[in-house]
């Protein structure tokens, strides 16, 4: 049976970070296994936005840095560690994302390459294109963020390897899965294929709300790890009161043979209660909702603030569907052609983009008054 470790820690506090992830590479025997001389990727999460909100959408520092401080000091190479990711598509140059967030100044501190994984090329891995720079069977260490997704629900250990996929690949396999379903059986069929050795949800300080990118803080105080990423982010999910079927992307990790729904919790941990995103709240089927007139009615469809909006065109450039075009020099949402990946939302640095209720969503609020 898996292991879950939970550690309950209230602040960024260095000392309780190491103390408690030296906890985790000692039950689990890992500074032995990659000492075999394999290159490792520490894979957070990151994201470009506004200073003030760094903190709650991006995997924090620290927490990597910890990770480098066990795998240095147990003897490991600085030469064979790497802090890989791949924003958004449209990030070809994560350099600006790195400084912002802090990992430009870890990479300095302790000599560990930066790796823009938007930068590299793919290769075919179980049918899916990931990045090539994991070709060679690395050890992957997975260091994500608890956070809502507005397409997912949550974005924690199995979301996280999405930015393995380089660059426009991203914006293919929106368009290819378009809907939650078809989506979550997408992540968990990567999840499959790439297996971190290690995953790690910086939980300390979680997004709540229109997630990646559009959420607000969420009180969370929680750091947890777990050799399996389905296990992890089922135990997080049923901290929210969710079961397992609730959570789109563990659902398709069990039809498919890929998690049997079994760990064992180690450690201390409390209940979660985190705001859901503006999505819509009413379940049809696939092909009913793939119908135009019906689409219509019950998407909840993402909106153009243009009186926040600074014409960055990030939205514009990152739609997958095309279905971004410019109207007097803004943005404009075309719904017809709208798959409401929700990308837009994610790129947006300034909360420019807003989600709408949909249409049914209005009129069941107002008769059920």
């Amino acid at each position: 049976m898996k292991k879950v470790f939970s550690f309950e820690i209230t602040d960024y506090n260095v000392e309780k970070i190491d103390e408690s992830l030296r906890k985790v590479f000692s039950s689990l025997d890992l500074t032995k296994r990659f000492s075999d001389g394999k290159k490792i990727i520490l894979k957070p999460n990151l994201l470009t936005k506004p200073n003030s909100t760094l903190n709650i959408i991006t995997t924090n520092p620290i927490v990597v840095e910890s990770v480098i401080k066990i795998l240095l000091s147990s003897g490991i190479q600085k030469e064979k560690i790497f802090i890989a990711d791949g924003s958004s598509a449209i990030h070809k140059d994560m350099e600006q994302i790195f400084k912002q967030t802090g990992f430009w100044e870890v990479s300095e501190k302790y000599g560990i390459e930066l790796v823009n994984l938007n930068r590299t090329k793919y290769f075919i891995k179980d049918k899916i294109k990931v990045s090539d720079f994991i070709k060679d069977n690395p050890h992957i260490i997975n260091i994500a963020k608890l956070k809502t997704h507005m397409l997912t629900k949550l974005t924690l250990s199995v979301k996280n390897l999405y930015g393995l996929i380089p660059g426009e690949s991203k914006l293919y396999y929106h368009t290819r899965y378009p809907d939650q379903e078809s989506f979550s059986d997408f992540l968990s069929k990567l999840y499959n294929s790439v297996r971190p050795e290690l995953n790690i949800v910086d939980g300390i300080v979680g997004m709540q709300g229109n997630g990646p990118g559009g959420g607000d803080y969420a009180k969370t105080e929680l750091l947890l790890a777990s050799e399996d990423g389905f296990a992890l982010d089922d135990f997080i999910a049923s901290l929210l009161g969710f079961k397992t079927s609730d959570i789109p992307f563990l659902k398709m990790a069990i039809r498919n043979g890929f998690y049997d729904g079994r760990y064992e919790v180690l450690g201390s941990f409390h209940k979660l209660e985190m705001r859901m995103p503006d999505r819509n709240k009413f379940s049809l089927s696939l092909n009913f909702a793939k119908q135009k007139f019906v689409k219509h009615f019950t998407s909840n469809f993402p909106k153009v603030i243009t009186e926040k909006c600074t014409r960055c065109y990030r939205c514009y450039k990152s739609c997958p569907a095309g279905a971004i075009n410019l109207v007097d020099g803004y943005p404009h949402i075309r719904e017809r052609l709208c798959i409401t990946c929700y990308c837009c939302v994610e790129v947006c640095q300034f909360k420019s983009i807003r989600v709408k209720k949909s249409i049914l969503e209005k009129w069941y609020e107002k008769f059920k008054k």
